[in-house]
């Protein structure tokens, strides 16, 4: 190209491009990287057209869908909602470009966790007058006199915990504890309950720091009346999210002795290094005979 004006090239492999300019005056060379796309953070997520990265097509890709030029398939779909709120649209469009600019490193998706009795990150629950019932979305407690408060164990590790509480009206209170072996617990966040006339709220999102620790204790205290209770979500984020240890042991191939390792930590003979629980050695069990399991990554 000679004199002024826009030239454009197609860099179609990966490294490093020198651009060489000169006039009558000087001349000078610049030089030009050109690198990978980020990979998805977790589980394919944002990578629409599955090339093994989030790039610039996948979001073209999500934009044309959301305004009804293509179709997705259920696979695509599934990756398209970075924000796991269940709907494709501009939310997880801009999440998409934030991610491949290098604003963000991860996707809400990546930091979700859904705390269901059967999942790997649900531990147990204190419930000795049977008040806490398991909904579709909440943990819902709902207590009569003298009854005592439940509780919910989980384990995770990360930096922090957010969570979301729906209160009936009345007198309610939540705490939130840590502890690093299932023995001692340190105080993590309470809620005091509403006295005196002071602001009720409903619906209150709740964040907790969590790192250090590898479980974490709710206790759920409702009213005795029939319009105070209290609910837990099953949805929330862990910033930072890591790998449970269980998860970080596994070795690629199970053997008789690793299960039989398992055992031994599970009954304090052995050190494993982290807390060992019946149902870590049913799951790994299941590993061993070639069923699937879910370590919680």
């Amino acid at each position: 190209m000679s004199g002024s004006g826009k030239e454009s090239f197609d860099a179609d492999e990966l490294g490093t491009y020198y651009i060489y300019l000169q006039d009558e005056n000087c001349s000078e060379t610049k030089k030009l990287r050109v690198k990978a796309p980020p990979k998805p953070p977790c589980k394919a997520y944002g990578d629409l057209d599955d090339d093994g990265y989030v790039s610039k097509k996948d979001v073209e890709l999500l934009v044309k869908y959301i305004y009804g030029f293509v179709t997705l398939t259920e696979e695509q779909k599934r990756r398209a909602d970075v924000n796991a709120d269940g709907t494709i649209d501009w939310e997880d469009a801009k999440l998409l470009e934030q991610f491949v600019l290098g604003e963000i490193d991860t996707f809400p998706v990546c930091e979700l966790i859904v705390l269901t009795s059967d999942s790997p990150f649900f531990v147990q629950v204190e419930d000795p007058d049977g008040v806490l019932t398991e909904e579709d979305e909440w943990w819902y407690s709902n207590r009569s006199r003298g009854d005592a408060s439940p509780r919910i164990i989980m384990r995770v590790r990360g930096s922090s915990l957010k969570f979301t509480i729906k209160q009936g009206r009345g007198w309610n209170a939540l705490t939130v504890e840590g502890s690093s072996d299932l023995e001692s617990w340190e105080m993590l966040y309470e809620e005091e309950p509403i006295e005196g006339g002071g602001e009720w709220v409903e619906e209150k999102e709740v964040v907790v720091d969590i790192e250090n620790y590898d479980f974490v204790r709710f206790t759920l205290t409702d009213g005795d009346q029939t319009n105070e209770w209290l609910r837990l979500s099953k949805r929330m984020f862990v910033r930072d999210k890591q790998p449970l240890p269980l998860c970080e042991w596994l070795p690629s191939s199970i053997t008789s002795m690793d299960i039989a390792e398992l055992v031994l930590a599970f009954n304090g003979i052995k050190d494993l290094g982290f807390v060992v629980l019946r149902k870590d050695i049913e799951g790994v069990a299941k590993l061993y005979k070639g069923e699937e399991f879910d370590c919680g990554w």
